[in-house]
């Protein structure tokens, strides 16, 4: 027996197991849909298009007059998956690039009936748009270092690799006048390739949008969800992280602690609604008077830390008068009424990396409370603190800010 292979037999197995493997991933975008909805439809839309047009074919489904028919399927399936990677990405509006060279090839194929001119204008077409999909999957950014971004590159380049080498087969004459349903090795390796398509695709695209979900998930277990900044538990981490490299390069940090004064007093006058604008109002000049290695925190309530790495005592204080005064400036206006808004602010520092982040916090929140003992709206390092420790009141006298 010659190098023949039954094209019908080997195919319409492989589409069998293609669709059955598709049929098990299918759950997996459903669960996903209600984080990543249009994309996933648009993804599960290209699939059964790109399966539908094979199963077409490798039953035999195939008549002159319908070849343009099924390659526009395809080419509408795979349109489809370009369409879906541009949603996971943000970008709503569609390329129309694809469905002029749809239409175009669909016109071709209409027009010809030479079977070298069909293979040419189709593998050209399948060509142009898995590599316009995999340059859509790369340019994917979120999250960085996707395994499933790569994937999709990678499967999505191999099968504009197969339509360029059946191109390249077609050329090198090899089996081009092969008898309806009939094909040689190389070309049917060509086929199972393009069959297992759709599934490696499919699973490439869910484990992508799981990566995604994953990081969302971690991000915002992280993440103050009023004010966006890190929560408490990310402030502890990168106070670690902070304190390790410092004792390491034997280089200073600072962290400061801040309460709204007042605030319980915002909320009884004003709702807790307009409390929640003025939080997110400290985050915003917060903010706006650190630099870019500096961390900002919600630690909870109306308190906050900030992470100053690289900055000694004197330093430190200034940062810390510098939001101070960032903060006092100006009211916040919430619905025609003007409140005025102050912090407290408790510094402290630590030379090369001495102490933990409970130490610190610690300490910190000690002048912070002796700097509510002073009168509020001022900052409280260590020097300053010692001296007011004796007429420091209790903390449960200052707790109403």
């Amino acid at each position: 027996m010659d190098a023949h292979y039954h094209l019908q037999s080997l195919s319409l197995a492989l589409v069998v197991v293609s669709v059955f493997s598709l049929a098990c991933l299918t759950p997996a975008l459903l669960r996903l849909a209600s984080e990543f909805g249009a994309s996933q439809r648009a993804w599960l839309l290209g699939t059964a298009l790109v399966v539908t047009s094979d199963v077409l074919f490798f039953v035999g489904w195939e008549p002159q007059a319908l070849t343009a028919v099924l390659t526009a399927l395809a080419g509408l399936g795979i349109a489809e998956w370009l369409h879906a990677l541009r949603l996971y990405r943000g970008e709503t509006r569609r390329l129309r690039w694809p469905y002029v060279l749809i239409g175009a090839a669909g016109l071709g194929l209409l027009q010809v009936e030479a079977y070298p001119l069909s293979v040419l204008l189709m593998s050209t077409l399948f060509a142009a748009l898995y590599l316009g999909g995999a340059w859509q999957a790369l340019q994917i950014q979120d999250p960085p270092r996707s395994v499933g971004r790569w994937l999709l590159v990678a499967v999505l380049s191999l099968l504009a690799v197969v339509a360029l080498a059946r191109l390249g087969l077609l050329f090198s004459g090899l089996r081009s006048g092969a008898p309806a349903g009939f094909t040689s090795a190389p070309r049917a390796w060509l086929f199972v390739l393009s069959s297992i398509g759709p599934v490696l695709g499919s699973f490439a695209f869910v484990l992508a949008c799981g990566e995604r979900l994953g990081q969302r998930l971690l991000t915002s277990s992280l993440s103050d969800g009023l004010t966006g900044v890190p929560n408490r538990r990310a402030f502890l981490e990168a106070v670690h992280r902070a304190l390790a490299g410092a004792r390491r390069y034997h280089t200073p940090l600072a962290l400061l602690m801040l309460d709204v004064d007042h605030f319980k007093r915002i909320n009884d006058a004003a709702g807790h609604a307009a409390g929640d604008l003025v939080l997110v109002e400290v985050c915003r000049r917060i903010n706006a008077a650190l630099r870019p290695e500096d961390s900002l925190a919600r630690l909870g309530g109306e308190e906050f830390g900030v992470l100053l790495p690289g900055c000694e005592g004197e330093a430190a204080r200034e940062v810390a008068e510098r939001i101070r005064r960032r903060i006092a400036e100006a009211p916040v206006l919430i619905e025609g009424e003007h409140y005025p808004i102050s912090v407290s602010i408790g510094v402290v520092a630590s030379l090369a990396g001495e102490g933990t982040p409970e130490l610190l916090m610690e300490a910190a929140d000690r002048h912070l409370y002796a700097g509510k003992a002073q009168g509020r709206n001022r900052v409280v390092d260590a020097l300053v603190a010692d001296t007011a420790a004796a007429s420091l009141p209790a903390a449960a006298d200052l707790a109403t800010g």
